[in-house]
This record gives C-alpha cells, structure tokens and sequence, in this order.
C-alpha cells in the first residue's frame, strides 16, 4: 500500500474570517485492488461547512471532487488517474465558523498496471474530447473492460472471467458513473439461454452484483437508477429472432418490443446461419425522443421502438422499410450507430468482403418523400476492413470518431476528415464497441 500522510498548517487570501492556524491532516493511498484508484483520507480541526479535493496528475491540481456530505474526519475517491504516475491533491475548505484552508498538496504514485493488460500506441492529440474518457472492451487474444483519458493512457481496466465458451460482448459505465457494467454472452443462437449475464463491479473493483440474463445478446443500454434494457435473442417456432427487454432495479421484466410481433417486419423466416431472422447487432436509448433504436442485420433494418407502448413507429429501409434509398444503399452490414436528429443517423458499415474496406456513414430520412440518402461518409486511409462490431460517434464540433474494432483500432476525425488522434492495440487484440463518457466516479 503506498501512502503519505501530511500535517499542514493551512492559509487562503487574507480577508475577515480567514485563518493559517487551521489544523487538517490529509492521507493518499493508492488502491489495491484497482491501482489508479486513489483513496484521499482527511481530518480536519472543526466543523466543516464546504469541502472540495483539488488532485491532478504530477504536478498539476487541474481537476476537483467535492463529497456530498463534507465531514471533518472523511475520505474520497480519485478516479481516471493512469497507472504507476505520480498525482497529488489538497484540500479547499470552509469552517463552519468562516474560516477557510487550503491545505499544501500531499502526493502518492498510483499502483502498477494489471498483468497481462493489452499493449497500446498512441498518436496524434485528442481535440474533441479534451479531459475526458472512452471506455471500450477487448476481445480476441484477452478480453478486458478498458478506460482511456484522453492522453491515450489507460486508467481503468477489468478482465473479467469467462469460460471458453463465452464472449465479452459490452461494456458500460453507469449512467451514475460509479460502477461498470460488463455483458457476458454466448455468441448466437447456437447456445439457447445458458449462463448469459451482466456482471456489475465498482470502480474501486469490488464486484457489486451478477444478473443472470440467459438470452442477453450484442448490446445492452443503462436508462439509469439501475434499470437496464438489452436485447434477447430467442426463438419461435424454429426461427430465432431478437427482442427489447427492460429489467427495473428490483429485478422485475419486461418485453418492450418483439420482432414476432412487429407486423412491418412480415413473416419470420431463416435470413442467416444458425437459424437466425433480425440478428440485432446495436441498441441504444434517446431519452429526448422517449425511444429506443435498434438495428437489425440480417431484417436489413434501422427501427424506432417507442418506450412507453412498445410501438416500432419507424422502420427504415429494409425487407419491408417503409423509407428506401437514394443512390448507394447506406444500411449496408452493419453495427453500431449514432442517432443525430430525429432525421439524421450515423453508423458504421462493416461492408461486404469483397469490398475490403469498411466505413462511416451518414444518412438523412426524406419522410415526405419517404427516401433515406448518405450525406456523409469516411473511410480509413489505408482502408481497413472490420468483418464484426465497429462503432461511430460524432463530437459536437463535428470531429467523428470510428472504432476499428476487429483492426483493434480508434481514430478521431477533425470536421476536415483528417486524422487528429489515433490508439492502436497489439496485434491479436480486437475492439467491440466505444462509450464516451464526461468523467469516471459518482455524479
């Protein structure tokens, strides 16, 4: 355990009320069971009215946590610190008497990476998404639950176990950003059901909680306040197909949508090896549009499921869309996807084999005219061909990022569509899918 414990007497800009005599002790320990984790431990002479922790990386004190309840005898949580690198933190504060402290920074090395972890470069600089974090997963040689700032370190990771059967198929952190989630699956529907779960484990790594989800599959979304909702792969009469299924915090389950008893989508019939219809490879949750969307591969479909009846309200194009292209087809194989507007998509085209190079896309809903036509499209340079998962997000300033996921690859686009930033695993490490996410602990 590595620790330092520090006496400071403690003064802030002179001014009535303010005090250097303010007594206050200030520990860092560096975790054991996640090593960039960083416990911060206080004691502090007199009643406290505000409390803030400044911490940072080296030298710096650029970032801040300020506890809920501020107690003079207390302790917090550092989060999205990179493995073995010096930090160190303070404390800022009020009494409840009006003095105010600002203690001298006390510091401590984080704890070494864990074995076995995946080997990444980096190149470039991240311009969209400066001071923030993606969390992604690894699969093929290893698979790990990942955390990367924006430095392209790695300062959160998971291997969860899985039998050698089982595929890691997502993750995500919490809409509450206190733990992660990590969906363990057989791949397809050539295992009915089985041991298929969501493992939970807290971002100080202790493991919180397993939900058996036996035919949980691809993808799965947080809505928060622990309910989580995923798609299930189940078959009818022979034929496999997928559903939208919430599960509430307690336990309790519902089926939102069905594509047996989607009506648009016609008859169930046997698109693909294994029996399999849809084939949903990606959902995803729009609070703003009350909806969730999923893409089905195999349906040849992008559908709009509305939460609150379970109605699928739009589909488009497809074996029976009623939205059909313009020019070049945009929905061809594909995975994840990025809802712009309730009009504009974008999404990532795995493309055929024999085209060799796989793509971001976007496209535009014409629903007066009932077309869909790409209005935007990237492609790497040399192409890169993604035969399974891959994933897209598009930044505010209009920088795209594209997850290379079976080239083990993540790149961000400027609006210009040349490459700003770049992380590459080692060869025999694939991606599946990316969440970008504002910060890493409780919010």
């Amino acid at each position: 355990m590595l620790s330092l414990l520090l006496w400071a007497g403690c003064a802030t800009e002179p001014g009535a009320g303010d005090s250097a005599s303010v007594a206050a002790t200030l520990e860092l320990t560096a975790g054991e069971t996640v090593g960039s984790v960083v416990t911060v431990t206080w004691d502090v002479a007199g009643e406290l009215a505000a409390l803030r922790v400044e911490y940072g990386v080296g030298d710096a004190l650029d970032r801040e946590t300020t506890p809920e309840a501020p107690a003079s005898e207390g302790s917090a949580s550092l989060y999205g610190l990179p493995y073995d690198t010096p930090v160190q933190a303070r404390l800022v504060g009020e009494l409840a008497d009006g003095r105010t402290f600002t203690t001298a920074p006390a510091a401590v090395r984080t704890g070494p990476a864990p074995v076995g972890l995946p080997v990444h470069t980096v190149s470039g600089a991240v311009t969209a998404w400066p001071g923030e974090f993606l969390v992604t997963n690894t699969v093929g040689a290893s698979f790990w639950v990942l955390a990367f700032d924006s430095e392209g370190r790695i300062v959160w990771a998971w291997e969860p176990e899985l039998a050698e059967d089982e595929y890691l198929m997502r993750a995500r952190l919490a809409e509450e950003g206190d733990r992660m989630y990590a969906l363990i699956a057989h791949h397809g529907s050539e295992i009915e059901g089985g041991d298929n779960r969501i493992l939970v484990r807290a971002l100080d790594g202790t493991d919180l909680e397993t939900i058996a989800w036996p035919n949980a599959d691809h993808d799965f979304v947080d809505l928060g306040e622990g309910t989580l909702a995923a798609i299930e792969l189940v078959e009818q009469e022979g034929v496999w197909g997928d559903r939208i299924v919430e599960r509430a915090s307690d336990g309790t389950r519902r089926i939102v949508w069905s594509a047996f008893d989607d009506t648009v989508l016609g008859e169930p019939v046997v698109n693909g090896q294994l029996g399999e219809w849809t084939h949903a490879n990606a959902l995803d949750w729009v609070p703003e549009h009350d909806a969730y969307y999923v893409q089905l591969y195999l349906a040849h479909q992008f559908v709009r499921v509305r939460r609150i009846d379970g109605r699928a309200d739009l589909h488009v194009h497809g074996n029976s869309g009623a939205l059909r292209p313009v020019g070049g087809d945009p929905l061809g194989a594909a995975h994840q996807f990025q809802v712009l507007s309730e009009a504009d998509f974008l999404h990532f085209e795995n493309g055929p084999a024999d085209r060799a190079s796989s793509r971001a896309v976007q496209f535009r809903a014409d629903f007066e005219q009932a077309t869909i036509e790409t209005t935007w499209e990237l492609e790497a340079d040399p192409p890169l061909y993604v035969y399974a998962k891959g994933d897209v997000h598009r930044f505010p300033d209009g920088s795209t990022q594209i997850c290379w996921a079976t080239s083990g690859r993540i790149d961000d686009y400027g609006p210009d569509g040349e490459l700003d930033w770049s992380v590459s695993l080692e060869l025999g490490a694939a991606l599946t899918y990316v969440q970008q996410v504002k910060s890493l602990g409780p919010r």
